[in-house]
């Protein structure tokens, strides 16, 4: 009975300081009162009822986030950000009861008294009361894992407020992809690095990463060290890469496996491309031709292996990536046979180790070389073979728009998810954190953003949203995270206390790739809602910073520079949606050059660099004497008329053959011309009927009139504006 009154006094002296700092819709992270930096989160981010509630060394995720949600009764749900899921008891009110999720519905199980601990205003109880006793949310241990339960000896915890995560952020994406450089990366001269210690296919695979940090952010600090990984690459294994290098230095297979090959030629000929360096496609075309020449067989498919025993058989490691590569140099060179070579070898792909019913993509088998029947040996389906056949089917829709393509690639998303995810859509194969296959997920992450931009699959955009929190919820103080991303990285470095994980760069490289690989912006895009510039889907050449001068005035975020112009730099942007409206103009926010002389241009095409030019906007830089522009100003240009869905490229150009320096923050489309046309009517004549539509327009409302009619642009239309008319009429 005296346990119960001081209980009870404790509440009702605490309550009113409780009011004041727990609120309603507040987020919370609730950590240890000891000052060890540790908090609750759901036991490795787990979604659904009955998971535990742990201790975790703090991570800034959002699975240590919990919303403050009042009920009808006085007390608090304590709502996990990530999850959507509550803490609750595991069953009845009693002595140890496990704390676990519960849905937000299960009401009486969830809700809690908060009241500060006496003495303190950071320091809070959070229990359930009971007719002779209340029971405390409480630790076992403090240690990273320990479960937590409810117990009627008083614990306190430490409420601290904080922002909720709710969605993934550039900044988020930062975090990841410069926390596994700041571990890994290992500088071996001022201009060459490995990651780790570097050696075999998993570098091809930390370097594609690194492109599609570069293709999707424009930060040049992610190509920068793809140039430092390539060099040190090249410097021990040269330029040609059938060989076998084993050394201190440096270890490559090349000699036997021609898949460790292909994926190097796959980031060597995508970094051409990125970054308009035609060394990169001519080394990348070399050793294709080289592998190709070497592992294409009689039947039409690829080899896998050059040693005795595998001469017959095909793999889709090897089948897949060769038909990604060939259509990159295509892409890159213009040479259609290339392209032939990959639409050949996937029919031969799809009619030996693809499931045209199921979706799935089996791993390898053989050639029987009397009978020339091609036996499944593997039927494994893996995400890197789901990842790479569906890149393949989509590079191929692209350039022939052939049906099969695109059902095969919806074929194998729609089993991608069904067979190698768990039930919230993340992806549960390869719970291992070495060796090849904990590299596997991150291929997969990259082919599904191609498949979500080019076929513009707005719900798989969701899906990448998923992996990249899951992934970033589950990783360490340190931002960086395993491959098995159902489980919350350890603090110690270690998977499920036994296997090391913090030395295993290309492990690691799987959660930056799905960070990296999830577009920040919807999916389809309205062409009259205003685009921000860094916000492409693929581009060359483009570097991203931060505007301080432009921060300071307007408060927004990301400014998008161009550099190199010349070579015809330029950013795409997918799936931006005229409807069937016309658009006539186009508005571009931008910052001329600070260099006298560095006039340029700005072509915009759409869908493809060399596609309809339906637009040329000429951007000055300042003449001699003149002040530069220090703020952001709009240019304006007419669009040859525009309807539909389409793909806009902005390409810079440099008339002079110098790097450009302007800066393009957004740009918008508009169904108004941007220049007023005087033949109001559209029947080929400036007369006096476009002066009556002008008379009509000034009987309406001011707030219906057309402002397309507002000729001399001083926001009313007016016989000012039938002046003009009268004007035109006379020339």
């Amino acid at each position: 009975m005296k346990r119960n009154i001081i209980s009870l006094l404790l509440s009702l002296t605490a309550t009113v300081g409780m009011s004041a700092a727990v609120e309603s819709g507040n987020v919370y992270k609730i950590a240890l009162s000891d000052g060890t930096d540790k908090s609750l989160m759901v036991s490795n981010s787990t979604f659904g009822n009955g998971i535990d509630i742990v201790v975790w060394t703090e991570t800034d995720v959002p699975s240590q986030q919990w919303e403050a949600v009042a009920t009808n009764d006085g007390g608090f749900q304590l709502k996990n950000v990530y999850t959507g899921t509550c803490i609750g008891r595991a069953g009845a009110l009693k002595e140890n009861i496990a704390a676990r999720t519960l849905a937000a519905g299960s009401v009486s199980r969830t809700t809690w008294n908060i009241v500060q601990a006496e003495g303190s205003t950071t320091d809070y109880l959070i229990y359930m009361p009971a007719d002779t006793a209340n029971f405390y949310l409480s630790a076992k241990a403090t240690t990273d894992g320990q479960t937590t339960m409810l117990s009627t000896t008083p614990y306190t915890w430490t409420l601290i407020p904080t922002t909720p995560k709710t969605t993934f952020t550039r900044a988020m994406q930062a975090e990841m992809a410069d926390g596994w450089l700041t571990k890994f990366l290992n500088m071996r001269t001022e201009t060459t690095a490995t990651m780790g210690n570097g050696g075999g296919w998993g570098d091809a695979e930390m370097m594609e990463t690194l492109l599609d940090a570069y293709e999707t952010t424009g930060n040049r600090t992610y190509i920068d060290t793809f140039k430092y990984l390539y060099d040190y690459f090249t410097r021990y294994v040269g330029t040609t890469w059938n060989k076998l290098v084993y050394n201190d230095n440096y270890k490559w297979y090349g000699h036997e496996f021609n898949d460790d090959v292909m994926w190097m030629i796959l980031a060597v000929s995508r970094a051409g491309m990125l970054t308009g360096t035609k060394r990169y496609t001519r080394i990348a075309k070399n050793n294709f031709d080289i592998i190709y020449n070497r592992a294409i067989q009689q039947w039409g498919t690829m080899r896998w292996k050059e040693s005795d025993d595998t001469k017959n058989g095909s793999n889709s490691c090897i089948n897949c990536p060769t038909i990604i590569a060939a259509c990159y140099i295509a892409m890159a060179t213009g040479d259609e046979s290339y392209y032939e070579k990959a639409r050949s070898l996937y029919d031969k792909q799809s009619e030996i180790l693809f499931n045209a019913s199921t979706g799935q993509v089996y791993d390898s088998g053989s050639w029987d070389t009397s009978t020339g029947k091609f036996t499944i040996g593997n039927y494994w389906v893996s995400t890197y073979n789901q990842g790479t056949m569906l890149g393949a089917a989509v590079l191929l829709y692209d350039h022939y728009k052939t049906g099969k393509y695109k059902k095969h690639a919806d074929l194998i998303m729609n089993r991608t998810v069904s067979e190698l995810c768990n039930t919230y859509g993340i992806v549960k194969a390869c719970q291992e954190v070495e060796g090849d296959r904990c590299g596997f997920k991150g291929i997969l992450m990259r082919y599904v953003r191609r498949y979500v931009t080019d076929l513009a699959k707005s719900q798989r955009h969701e899906w990448l949203l998923k992996n990249a929190m899951h992934a970033y919820s589950n990783s360490n103080s340190k931002h960086y995270a395993h491959s098995a991303w159902l489980t919350k990285s350890a603090e110690n470095g270690l998977f499920e206390n036994k296997t090391r994980y913090d030395n295993q760069p290309f492990g690691c490289s799987t959660a930056v790739s799905a960070a990296v690989n999830y577009p920040m912006h919807q999916t389809i895009r309205s062409a009259y809602q205003s685009i921000e510039a860094e916000e492409f889907d693929r581009h060359q050449g483009m570097s991203v910073d931060r505007d301080e001068a432009f921060l300071s005035q307007s408060g927004t975020g990301v400014t998008c520079y161009s550099y190199q112009a010349i070579t015809g730099d330029h950013a795409e942007y997918c799936n931006i949606d005229f409807g069937t409206d016309i658009a006539r103009s186009i508005t571009i926010n931008i910052l001329p050059s600070p260099i006298e002389g560095k006039e340029g241009k700005i072509e915009i095409h759409t869908d493809s660099i060399d596609g309809q030019l339906i637009a040329t906007l000429d951007i000055a830089s300042p003449t001699t004497g003149e002040e530069q522009e220090t703020t952001y100003s709009q240019i304006k240009a007419d669009i040859t008329p525009t309807s539909g869905q389409k793909n806009i490229f902005l390409v810079f150009i440099s008339p002079t053959g110098d790097k450009l320096s302007f800066a393009v923050d957004s740009f918008t489309f508009s169904t108004s011309p941007a220049t007023p046309t005087y033949d109001l009517n559209g029947d080929g004549k400036v007369s006096t009927a476009d002066i009556q539509i002008i008379i009509n327009e000034m009987k309406r409302p001011q707030e219906e009139q057309n402002p397309a009619y507002d000729l001399n642009a001083d926001g009313k239309i007016s016989t000012a504006d039938i002046q003009i008319i009268i004007n035109e009429m006379k020339k």
